[in-house]
Order: structure tokens, then sequence, then C-alpha cells
């Protein structure tokens, strides 16, 4: 399977209200965008749930299924009594009152605590995944300018709030999580140098008094366990939710630890390693495993986590358990030479003893894979911060979105003569990750590596995955809206005429070869006439 398999993203947004259109010029940097004091975020994320429902691409607000969720399972073998659970584990507690509209596309838009979220459809591969991300941002960007709002895609807002940009997995559940674990902590740790998408700031809450300063991660302040069930409080790097929306046979991963890109290459590549390594799991001999799990996992993942995340010269080493000191950068080497070492041993290898993958996906995941850690070894390099601002680091510049971003605030800190602490950095921060032809990000990199157009952006808003369940809630919510009682994504309730409901199961995220979804459409006529 290699690279390909089952996965999809979770994207949390921040949000304000509405500026003037000062407020978000050149000469005015995002100040205004952040306010110390701003509206309640619940009732603003409900007004812009409430938006997308009435956008031409929206649908009728829907009721979400939470019967096959489990919220307190854990995927290290015990289930939490509901009665002893934090209130933050109870996502499906119906008190909540979530308001929820299904997505054109099969995704799903709603509010999750404080933040309006977007879940995009199931996807079979990074590529694919992209691309219906970036259509929840246009969804997401069309019902915020309905209701007067602006949407930022970041982690947190430099006041102590964070929030999330989830990843999640298809793998086979006959990989022991005990391995599972360990390898995402390894690759957690380590794979932010290429897929962190830059923060201003140290430490949870930034104000007078606290450190200044630029790191590589968003996310990585906010994680404080290895291994957890919670998501919104303690956050730990390996979500052990054990909560499949799939057959007994395989689990799904959540992911919580990763930051929300803006550039596609960052995202393709958090995607696509990740899915890599979880597939060397599958694959690769037990004792080689065990081998190169003992020899890159470090004692204490939180606080390498919080290292590599600082260091931006990519060069402080990691004390590991087997007393061996590697860099995030050689970690990832070691972690990428062990994927192309199973591959040649499951696949033709060329003359130089590389795989010769099956597929395009996994070829180009691989060889960007390379040429970003190329880009870095060069980044490395040029360690002083004069060199970095004044040498031809372009190439790196369009595939590493923290360094990009860390070269445009720190072209502003030295126009403004300021030091890390001014706040118009903070705004400009946040302005970087606006939705919409404002942001930072839009002029300061229009040579950023891009995969997508809006074409097949608007393409993904509007139609659903081919080969996915999602081909079957799209139909349910473009042809039997007024019928459609209850959605999740591994079931629907449909209403006849008569009031009587019909409940329809689909668990398997992919459909037979060659399903279109026609089947059900016929079974759907013949239930509710």
């Amino acid at each position: 399977m290699t690279v390909r398999r089952v996965m999809g993203t979770e994207t949390e947004y921040g949000i304000v209200p509405a500026m003037s259109s000062a407020s978000t010029s050149s000469s005015a940097p995002a100040a205004a965008l952040a306010p110390d004091s701003v509206p309640d975020p619940v009732l603003l994320s409900r007004r812009l749930v409430e938006a997308a429902g009435r956008c031409g691409s929206g649908s009728l607000p829907i009721t979400w299924d939470y019967a096959t969720e489990h919220p307190t399972q854990d995927a290290r073998g015990f289930h939490v009594p509901r009665s002893r659970a934090h209130p933050g584990l109870l996502t499906d507690d119906p008190r909540l009152n979530i308001t929820n509209v299904m997505a054109p596309n099969g995704g799903r838009i709603y509010l999750d605590h404080a933040h309006p979220e977007y879940s995009a459809p199931e996807t079979t591969n990074p590529f694919q995944a992209l691309l219906y991300d970036k259509a929840g941002d246009r969804l997401m960007q069309e019902a915020a300018q309905e209701a007067g709002l602006i949407l930022y895609r970041n982690n947190c807002d430099g006041r102590g709030a964070a929030w999330g940009a989830h990843e999640n997995y298809r793998i086979k559940r006959a990989v022991p999580f005990e391995d599972l674990a360990r390898i995402f902590l390894i690759h957690a740790v380590s794979r932010q140098i290429f897929t962190g998408s830059g923060r201003w700031g140290l430490g949870q809450e930034v104000g007078p008094g606290s450190p200044a300063g630029f790191q590589i991660s968003q996310r990585a302040d906010y994680c404080q366990e290895e291994v957890g069930l919670q998501t919104t409080f303690d956050r730990p790097i390996v979500n052990s939710r054990d909560e499949s929306h799939d057959r007994d046979d395989f689990r799904r991963f959540h992911v919580i630890v990763g930051d929300a890109n803006c550039m596609e290459c960052p995202e393709v590549l958090k995607l696509g390693t990740s899915s890599l390594l979880f597939w060397l799991l599958e694959e690769e001999e037990p004792d080689q495993v065990r081998l190169l799990l003992d020899s890159l996992i470090p004692p204490d993942p939180v606080a390498a986590l919080r290292q590599v995340s600082r260091d931006l010269t990519l060069r402080r080493p990691i004390r590991l358990k087997s007393g061996e000191d590697l860099t995030a950068w050689q970690m990832q080497v070691r972690l990428r030479s062990a994927v192309c070492r199973c591959g040649a041993r499951l696949y033709v290898a060329d003359s130089t003893g590389l795989p010769l993958w099956p597929d395009q996906e996994t070829r180009q995941v691989v060889d960007l894979w390379g040429q970003v850690l190329r880009d870095l070894a060069l980044v490395a390099r040029t360690a002083d911060d004069g060199q970095r601002l004044s040498s031809a680091l372009d190439g790196p510049a369009g595939r590493l979105e923290w360094f990009a971003k860390w070269r445009l605030l720190e072209s502003l800190r030295r126009r403004w003569k300021a030091s890390w602490s001014d706040r118009r950095l903070r705004a400009a921060d946040l302005q970087w990750a606006q939705l919409g032809p404002e942001s930072l990000r839009s002029r300061a990199m229009p040579q950023a590596w891009s995969w997508t157009t809006p074409e097949q952006v608007i393409q993904a808003s509007n139609q659903p995955p081919a080969g996915t369940r999602a081909v079957l809630r799209a139909i349910l919510i473009k042809n039997h809206p007024h019928n459609l009682a209850s959605l999740s994504w591994e079931s629907a309730t449909l209403v006849d005429s008569q009031g009587r409901a019909h409940h329809l199961r689909f668990p398997d995220p992919l459909l037979p070869e060659g399903g279109t979804g026609h089947d059900l459409e016929e079974k759907i006529r013949s239930l509710i006439g």
C-alpha cells in the first residue's frame, strides 16, 4: 500500500469579527485583527457554522449521530468510565448542542468547543487529502464572508488559547499500539523541522516578562504528555482514543500534535511521511522495527519536542535512550532510510539500490522528503541570521513554512528596529495565517510550492472524493436532505413519508472497486419511496 491509505484532516480555525479594510492593509500590520479582547468565540463560531448552511455550497443543519462514537475507549486496552471521565473527553455529550452542517463534498462543518471546525471527507493519499483540506478553507472562508468574520489557519493566539489541526490515518490493527506510539513519538519530535508552521512567542502564554522569540512549531509548547486519551487539556503527543469508524481489523490513528500549515509542501510531507512510517510498521520485519525504535526513541519526548522547536539552527542534538546524540535532521534521515530499505526489499530496486515504488504518489513523497532534508542541511549550514536573510535560500523558503515566516518576521523586526517582544510581530504572525487574499503569506510567498489549482479546489468543495464512503454522504445530503434525520461517518438514519425510521450502515471507508453509490440511491428510494 505504501503512501496510499485512508486518511483525512480536521482543521480548527481562530476566529474574530471582521474589521475595517484599513486594518488589513499592508501599511497597518494585523494589530487590529488581534485585539486583546474579542467577543465570545463560541457565539462567533456558531454564527459561522450557521452561515455555512446558508451559503450556496452548504446544506441544511443536520443532527450528528454519536451512537458509534466512543470517546473514552483507549487504544492501550482499557475504557474510562464516563462517570470518572474529564468533561473535556465527552465530545458526544448531547448537552453540548453542537451545530452541524454537512458540506456537499461529504465533509463536516461544526462547532468544536470554542472553534469552528472543518472535518474533511475520507481520502486515499496525501495529495488528495491536501486538496480536500484546501477545499475546507474555501468553504470556511465563504461562510466567514457571509457572517462578517475573519478566520485564521493557525494553532494559537499568543494569549494562551490553543486549538488543533488534526490528522487521521487508517492503520492495520495488527500493528501493536506500543510500536505505533513509539514510532510516532520519534517522528513527531523530529518531523517539525519540515512540518512546523512557525510561531511568534515562547511558552503557552505570551505577555510582559515572558521570554520572547520565534520557534519552529506552534504546537510544541502545548503538549504536556507522551500518550493520552485527552485532546483539549494536558495534550499528549500521541492520542490514544480508539474510535475507528471502520471495520474491526483497522484502527484510526488520531494525531493532534501537528501544526496548521498554510503552505502546501509541509502539509503533503506531514501526511505523506507519517503514512510511510505506518506502512513500515505494517510491512517490515518485527525485529527490524524494534531495532529502529530502540535506536531513535528519546527518554523524554515532550522535552525533545520543545527543544527541537526552539532550535532555529537545527544543530542541537538530542540525547536518545540508546546513548547516541542525534539532531532532528539525522533522525529524519534514518527514518527515511528505513522506509527505503523496506521498499527495496519488497519492490524492485534501481541500480543505486533505491526502490522502484509502485505508485506515483509514493515516489513523489519520498523524493520530496529527500529534497526537503537537503533544504534543511543548507539552512543549518547558513545559521547566521544575516546570512539567512541575504543568501539565495528561495528554494527552502518555498518549501519550509517556518523558515519562510521567520525570514519575513525577522526582516520586519530589523526594519522596525524592534525586539522579538514587539507585538506588531505577533500581529504579523496572525495575519500570515489569515484566510483570504489579505493574508500576509499570500503577498509575501507567491512562489511557494503548490499542487492544487483554484479550479481543483472549487471542484473538491462541491464533489466528494471518488472511491470513498464520502460519496454516500454526498448523495444523502444532496438528494434526500429532508428525509435525513441524522448522520455520522459510518451511518445514516432516514425517515420516510409515514414517519418510519430506516437505519443505514456503511462501516468500510472505501467503496467496493468501481463503486459509485448508485446502489445506495436505489436502496434509499426503495425505503422511502
